[in-house]
């Protein structure tokens, strides 16, 4: 009998910062995009619970990205 475990990560967007700025890297003007990145533990391909999560404030053209709290994407993305 053969167990398969490993790992898998998925990227959901949660939307873009309303409020256009100019990107660091490539000087754009641009909204930036907040996306949350989960690594999840999965079994036979199926993902059983996440190992780690974190979200990213990200720009749509060059794909730069940093990291921020939870407090952080909530207060950008307007969540109360």
């Amino acid at each position: 009998m053969f167990i398969f475990f490993g790992s898998r990560r998925t990227v959901k967007d949660l939307g873009s910062y309303p409020i256009s700025g100019t990107c660091p890297n490539c000087h754009n003007t641009i909204n930036l995009k907040i996306v949350k990145v989960t690594d999840w533990f999965t079994l036979y391909f199926i993902p059983i619970f996440p190992l780690k999560v974190e979200r990213f404030k990200t720009c749509p053209i060059c794909s730069i990205a940093q990291k921020i709290s939870k407090e952080e994407a909530e207060q950008l993305l307007g969540v109360e």
